[in-house]
């Protein structure tokens, strides 16, 4: 991949050139942004980058099989969520806009230094994004401070690494964008006059952008859901009332909001029995919330 030397002179040979418009390979912005909705990193690959498209491909659908197919526990579930949630986000944009730029001409000057490259680097790896733009000594910095992060969250359990977790899920957001607005101003002495219009070839720039959007706001709903519940893992008994009656069991505990009430029906492997202390027996629970009455 050619890097570009933001420190040459427009006659450097080494220094990135804009292709002139007669000798640009126009492709569909739409087209491209299409392929990468349904197969992310295809649209890359339409519009001639391999490497990011192949690398996208492959690790998207890694991440979706264990998302889906897999039964992984519930951390390797929700770290192979998140990659794929964030590829598809970058596959569809960086398709779009890649289209653009190389029928703008452009697109040689972004290579070495692509925002959305970097951003994306940053978002799924410990700082990597400075290493590719050339800031080594960010790179560095960030990548220690998230392994010291890393390795405190391994020692913590319960609410305090679930918590610790978020602040770290924010903390990755915010090297993103920075990543990606350090990218764009390291280009901006190189690259011309903005020139794209707002929509080209029928698509407006509103739909990729509105619909990554839409699908990183849903994740951060979710991993705010994830606060929010309660754990049930320790199930604290000291409110828990039980009730038996002809056909169920009623148990009630106030501890825990939602479930106010939770109905326990017993099979056993016998006729019906005193329930005892170690009695084994096979338990079908039907929850259901209530109000409060």
């Amino acid at each position: 991949m050619e890097t570009l030397n933001l420190n040459a002179t427009a006659a450097s040979p080494s220094a990135g050139l804009a292709v002139p418009l007669a000798e640009v390979d126009r492709k569909r912005p739409w087209l491209a942004w299409l392929l990468s909705f349904f197969c992310p990193g295809a649209g890359q690959l339409y519009c001639g980058f391999g490497g990011r498209g192949i690398t996208t491909l492959v690790i998207f659908w890694a991440a979706a099989l264990v998302t889906v197919l897999s039964h992984a526990p519930a951390l390797q579930w929700g770290i192979a969520l998140r990659y794929a949630l964030a590829l598809w986000c970058f596959a569809t944009l960086d398709a779009f806009f890649s289209a653009r730029e190389m029928n703008s001409g452009i697109a040689p000057l972004m290579e070495g230094a692509n925002p959305r490259v970097a951003a994306i680097l940053n978002l799924t790896t410990k700082g990597w994004g400075y290493f590719y733009l050339g800031k080594k000594g960010p790179g560095i910095a960030v990548f220690l401070l998230l392994i010291t992060l890393d390795g405190t969250l391994r020692t913590l359990k319960g609410p305090p690494r679930l918590w610790l977790s978020a602040i770290a899920e924010v903390v990755m957001i915010g090297l993103c964008v920075h990543a990606y607005l350090l990218g764009r101003n390291q280009l901006a002495p190189s690259l011309p006059p903005e020139t794209i219009a707002p929509t080209e070839d029928g698509l407006s720039v509103g739909v990729p952008v509105a619909c990554a959007a839409f699908v990183a706001a849903n994740y951060l709903l979710l991993v705010l859901l994830g606060l929010m519940l309660p754990n049930y893992k320790p199930v604290d008994q000291s409110k828990a009332v039980i009730e038996e009656r002809a056909a169920a069991i009623i148990y009630r505990n106030a501890k825990y909001r939602g479930l106010d009430r939770v109905s326990i029906w017993l099979e056993s492997f016998s006729a019906r029995k005193p329930i005892r202390h170690g009695q084994q027996a096979r338990w079908r629970m039907c929850c259901a919330t209530h109000g409060s009455g």
